[in-house]
């Protein structure tokens, strides 16, 4: 019985290490990325536009305090990640990288929001911050579609692109994506044609809805 305790309370550590590495990765994945664009043009505006060069500084000072905090909230366990929060999030980092952005809807009904639990929000959302991301650094992109789509079964989004496309390597990124859905009965499917489409879909209905 002993051995049975310690084995379950070191395959739970296990899975909180896994969870808080790849929060983690995330926070920081999409912060950085957005810090390396702004770092690239400050520097490439620094000789002949000094305000506009200052201004990115300024930015990447905010970006950086942002990611500070979220960092600060994932190591200490707080899952504050909410669904309406990256969807505005990712408008700001897509549109900081230069990257025009399109929503449906523009902002998150609070009906659909009451619908979901917080697992779901906080997998949903970190799905949408990773293929925002992968936006910013793989895709070179100039522009990105967010669609967001509930019915009485399950909610879907969609991140689609008009970047280079390709083969889309399964990092980290992507498998603690395909993870966190898992835990909600979720899943999510990609294509790379014209671009790339990431679709993420969970239940509502079993574990994956609110009760």
């Amino acid at each position: 019985m002993a051995l049975a305790h310690a084995e379950i309370g070191r395959l739970a550590a296990e899975a909180e290490r896994h969870r808080i590495a790849a929060d983690v990765h995330d926070v920081l994945g999409q912060s950085l990325s957005v810090i390396v664009l702004k770092a690239e043009l400050a520097s490439k505006l620094l000789a002949r536009d000094p305000s506009a060069a200052a201004a990115e500084v300024a930015d990447i000072e905010q970006t950086s305090r942002r990611a500070l905090v979220e960092v600060r909230r994932v190591v200490t366990g707080i899952r504050a990640a909410s669904l309406a929060n990256e969807w505005e999030r990712a408008r700001g980092v897509l549109t900081a990288a230069g990257v025009g952005v399109t929503r449906q809807p523009e902002t998150i009904d609070t009906a659909v929001l009451s619908a979901l639990s917080a697992d779901v929000q906080h997998a949903l959302a970190m799905a949408i911050r990773e293929a925002a991301t992968n936006v910013i650094r793989h895709a070179k992109a100039t522009a990105c579609r967010l669609t967001l789509a509930c019915n009485e079964a399950s909610i879907r989004c969609e991140v689609a692109d008009n970047g280079i496309g390709g083969v889309l390597v399964e990092g980290n990124g992507l498998m603690g994506m395909r993870a966190r859905l898992r835990e909600v009965n979720g899943s999510f499917t990609y294509e790379s044609r014209d671009g790339t489409r990431l679709e993420f879909t969970v239940p509502l209905t079993g574990t994956g809805a609110a009760t």
